[in-house]
């Protein structure tokens, strides 16, 4: 169960009166304040003035592996990925939520929401800072998958289901590209190819559509075959079948081949 806004702030109002009770504040040795970060289901971290870890609640030790012995007394950045911490602090951002990563005592990264707080002296002086962190491993889980399922559902969008090859949408847009260059520079061009398959009903009748499809498969594969990576081949739908040749990517040594019976394979 995650904590309410509410716990927070009546953690930092805590440790806030702790401050004004005592003239010579100490957080390590004041018994009261291990108590309350013990009572925060999100990580807690005490640092001194000089970034060193004074101490830790136990949700911090579960999360990142690590003893109480092993953690204190080291440096903040032996487990923060956060080179602007310092920053976050000198220009008052405080309570600023940063996105940042805890490092395991095995090295792997976890992904949380960092704020801070610090605590002054009655001269204003920081005497020590308070670190709450939020683990947002499951959220950015998450954020991956729909990233995920946006691009495949973005490539089914663009390419034809059966040979993979962009459709005719994707075709018209890679016209009109072309089309845009060479009104943007007169010396360049382009050609275009459209490919009629004849008899491919007939096939489709006699032998039934997994030969037909699988003989659509074969052709775009061989087409690709004969064409540069700067070329476009899209299936525009049926047995049709478009090629845009760009010819400043082609040389006499690169340009296209012509398929012959018992010549090329």
């Amino acid at each position: 169960m995650n904590n309410s806004p509410q716990d927070k702030n009546n953690f930092f109002m805590a440790l806030t009166q702790l401050n004004l009770e005592f003239t010579d504040f100490n957080p390590v040795t004041c018994p009261q304040t291990q108590t309350i970060i013990n009572t925060i289901r999100d990580s807690v971290i005490l640092l001194d003035k000089d970034y060193k870890i004074l101490m830790v609640n136990q949700t911090t030790l579960n999360l990142l592996d690590y003893s109480e012995q092993e953690l204190v007394n080291r440096s903040i950045f032996d487990i923060l990925n956060e080179k602007n911490f310092h920053l976050s602090l000198v220009e008052n951002s405080i309570n600023r939520i940063i996105e940042t990563t805890y490092l395991k005592k095995n090295n792997q990264k976890v992904p949380m929401f960092l704020s801070n707080q610090p605590i002054l002296s009655n001269q204003q002086d920081i005497m020590a800072i308070i670190c709450t962190a939020k683990d947002i491993s499951e959220v950015k889980k998450i954020e991956q998958l729909i990233k995920d399922n946006e691009a495949k559902l973005y490539h089914e969008f663009c390419n034809d289901h059966l040979t993979g090859l962009p459709n005719r949408q994707i075709f018209i847009e890679e016209l009109e590209k072309s089309l845009q260059k060479t009104h943007e520079d007169t010396s360049s061009s382009f050609s275009v190819l459209l490919i009629d398959l004849d008899s491919l009903e007939i096939v489709n009748n006699i032998y039934g559509s997994l030969v037909a499809d699988n003989l659509l498969t074969k052709i775009s594969d061989r087409l690709k075959k004969y064409l540069n990576s700067q070329d476009t081949l899209a299936r525009l739908g049926g047995n049709k079948f478009g090629v845009i040749l760009n010819p400043r990517f082609r040389t006499s040594k690169s340009s296209i081949k012509y398929y012959k019976p018992g010549v090329n394979n």
